[in-house]
């Protein structure tokens, strides 16, 4: 274990939302992650918005404890990310989608990130994708949101360390948002004299269908 990751507090949380044909890959990988890092975590949650009975089975057969957006929210993915966030506890946050496997080597670069800068909320990194058809891998994307070499970023995408009192600060994730709800929170951190930062590095992949045209991205 690195000296950043010495006596750290650590949630960690799964927003899953109709991501049930990925999920075991999800956790298996950050549990991967916590094993090579040294980091034994207070609480590894799912949160499911979706009404999922499978992602609850899933989470059961890995170990994660499992929650369930409360009655009269609205089942959005940012609903997801707000209870797993809420349920994850811990100074520091990893949370990321239901569809997203971490990649290994970075969680101690983040940690000392957060831990030099008070007033830096999340750290994030280059997100690839592996696209998937009918159950079988057709493709993917390096860097899908173009962070390049990283540095100071405007959001952070389905996977980040977060500082968990600068989350609380703003509130959080809005779950009544149907969509760009990070975008969202960056604003409201920016607002508040919080900054942001990606690492110039894949830290994680998104499996799913590919985002190649307007009505994808805008569906998404």
């Amino acid at each position: 274990m690195s000296t950043a990751l010495t006596d750290l507090n650590l949630g960690v949380g799964v927003a899953a939302h109709e991501h049930d044909e990925h999920l075991a890959r999800t956790l298996e990988a950050v549990d991967a992650v916590l094993t090579e890092a040294g980091v034994v975590p207070t609480a590894r949650v799912v949160a499911a918005s979706d009404g999922s009975f499978a992602a609850e089975r899933i989470a059961a057969e890995h170990g994660w404890s499992f929650r369930r957006i409360s009655p009269g929210v609205p089942r959005t993915l940012a609903a997801a990310r707000e209870a797993a966030r809420r349920a994850a506890g811990g100074d520091a946050q990893l949370l990321l989608d239901g569809d997203v496997a971490l990649q290994a080597g970075w969680l101690d670069e983040a940690v000392r990130l957060l831990r030099e800068h008070e007033l830096l909320a999340g750290v994030s990194g280059q997100v690839d994708e592996a696209h998937w058809r009918a159950g079988a891998l057709v493709g993917g994307r390096h860097d899908a949101y173009g962070t390049g070499p990283g540095g100071p970023a405007q959001l952070l995408r389905e996977a980040a360390l977060w500082r968990r009192s600068a989350l609380d600060a703003v509130g959080g994730f809005d779950p009544w948002l149907a969509s760009e709800d990070e975008a969202e929170l960056a604003g409201r951190l920016s607002a508040s004299g919080f900054g942001l930062s990606a690492l110039g590095r894949p830290i994680a992949v998104r499996h799913g269908v590919p985002r190649d045209s307007f009505g994808d991205v805008r569906a998404f």
